[in-house]
C-alpha cells in the first residue's frame, strides 16, 4: 500500500512539474496594439489633470480620443469624450446621472465644431459645449 502511494505521488509531481502554461497567447488572433497617453497642459503650463488623452493603433488604424470634464450652470458635471479616427469623429457625452449621448460629427463651425444624432446636437466653442434638445439648451463650461 504505502509503495503505490509513493508511486502516485511521485507520478503527480511530475505531471505537475511538466505541465507548463503559455503566457504568451496565441499570437496569430491578438492584432498589433500600441498605446500613448499624453498630458495636457492649459494655458498657464499647469498640467490638467481632469483632461485626458489617448491614441491607439490597431491593425493600421489609428484613434485619438481626448477627454474633458465640463460642469453646468447648476453645478452637475458631465464628460465629454472627443474621438477622431478612420471612421470619423465622434462626440460621447456621460452625465453625472448616467445618460449617454453618442453625437456624429456633422461640420466645423467659426468657433468650433457641431456634433448631431437623433434630435440632439451639440456645438464646441472654446471652453464651452452646449447641448441642444428641440427648445432645450445645456451651456456646459469646461471645469479647471
Amino acid at each position: 500500500m504505502k509503495t503505490n502511494l509513493l508511486i502516485a505521488t511521485v507520478l503527480l509531481s511530475l505531471v505537475s512539474l511538466s505541465c507548463k502554461k503559455n503566457e504568451g497567447g496565441n499570437k496569430g488572433v491578438i492584432s498589433e496594439s500600441s498605446s500613448s497617453e499624453t498630458t495636457v497642459v492649459d494655458n498657464n503650463g499647469n498640467v490638467d489633470t481632469l483632461t485626458t488623452s489617448t491614441e491607439q493603433t490597431t491593425n493600421g488604424n489609428q484613434t485619438m480620443e481626448t477627454s474633458i470634464a465640463y460642469k453646468g450652470l447648476d453645478g452637475t458635471r458631465a464628460k465629454a469624450t472627443f474621438s477622431s479616427g478612420k471612421s470619423g469623429k465622434t462626440l460621447v457625452i456621460e452625465s453625472a446621472n448616467n445618460q449617454k449621448y453618442q453625437l456624429d460629427f456633422k461640420s466645423k463651425t467659426a468657433d468650433g465644431e457641431h456634433y448631431e444624432r437623433n434630435g440632439v446636437s451639440a456645438n464646441t466653442k472654446g471652453d464651452s459645449l452646449i447641448i441642444s434638445q428641440g427648445d432645450t439648451e445645456i451651456p456646459l463650461v469646461k471645469v479647471k
